[in-house]
């Protein structure tokens, strides 16, 4: 958890143009538009794992001291039995939770964007042109 606590200290859009500018520096320039969608899966999924890793992380620790966990060990259940069938059954549901919130967080984000970014009069008539959240696409 030291390497998540140590990315949390950096914005995910950081490390995702850190990624970015790896990426550009790595692919030959006759490469890069066919693998431009690769590297934008690869930046998202390096810059957001850390919501993941820890809530899973604290699930398997509060799961590891249930009785029906005890039970299965006292009964003799092999250790890797016991983490797929009684561990891991049991953590794998708040992911899609967080993975849905996540994405309902990116696309409002997007919309935000793309509503100051294609309608110019909108942005200005908000005030957004000032406050800096509105942005024109050339």
């Amino acid at each position: 958890m030291r390497v998540a606590d140590f990315q949390l200290t950096f914005p995910s859009i950081l490390v995702a143009m850190l990624i970015f500018a790896i990426a550009k520096g790595v692919i030959a320039p006759k490469d890069r538009d066919p693998m431009a969608i690769w590297v934008l899966i690869i930046a998202i999924g390096r810059s957001d794992w850390v919501p993941f890793a820890r809530v899973v992380r604290g699930a398997i620790m509060v799961k590891k001291s249930r009785a029906y966990v005890q039970a299965a060990r006292l009964i003799g259940r092999r250790p890797r039995a016991t983490l797929v069938f009684h561990i891991l059954a049991n953590v794998v549901n708040p992911i899609p939770v967080i993975a849905t919130i996540g994405f309902a967080l990116a696309v409002n984000s997007l919309g935000d964007w793309l509503r100051g970014a294609l309608n110019p009069r909108l942005c200005a008539a908000s005030g957004g042109g000032r406050s800096g959240w509105c942005f024109k696409i050339r």
